[in-house]
């Protein structure tokens, strides 16, 4: 992880922990001084943060292989000469079903929604 923002910009360190509840990271090495000169941990916000690598586990290589990503695209071309072989056009879906109930019961009307104003006349 490279620090992008705060007092220690530009420093590059492993994750140690990670407080989920407090939406924290902490890295080795950053820490700071408390009044009794004691050593503590310096929480950072994970938006100051750049991941830079991820240590390759077994499961990481299995997930981003080449093959997982082939696999996905061979599989959604199949699906699109389906469709197009039924006679479905890939329309996206407004278009295709304005003034039309969708199967969920609502309609779409031929004009956008206008918005409402807060503002009192």
């Amino acid at each position: 992880m490279r620090v992008m923002r705060g007092p220690h910009r530009d420093k590059e360190a492993k994750v140690s922990r990670v407080s989920t509840v407090n939406r924290k990271v902490f890295l080795e090495g950053i820490s700071t001084k408390t009044a009794r000169g004691k050593e503590k941990p310096l929480p950072l916000e994970a938006s100051n943060l750049l991941l830079l690598a991820l240590e390759a586990t077994k499961e990481r290589k299995e997930i981003f292989s080449e093959e997982a990503f082939k696999k996905k695209e061979v599989k959604k071309a199949a699906e699109a000469k389906a469709g197009e072989v039924h006679g479905e056009r890939s329309e996206p879906s407004e278009q295709k079903h304005k003034g039309e109930a969708h199967e969920h019961g609502h309609k779409h009307d031929a004009k956008p929604h206008e918005q409402k104003s807060n503002t009192i006349r």
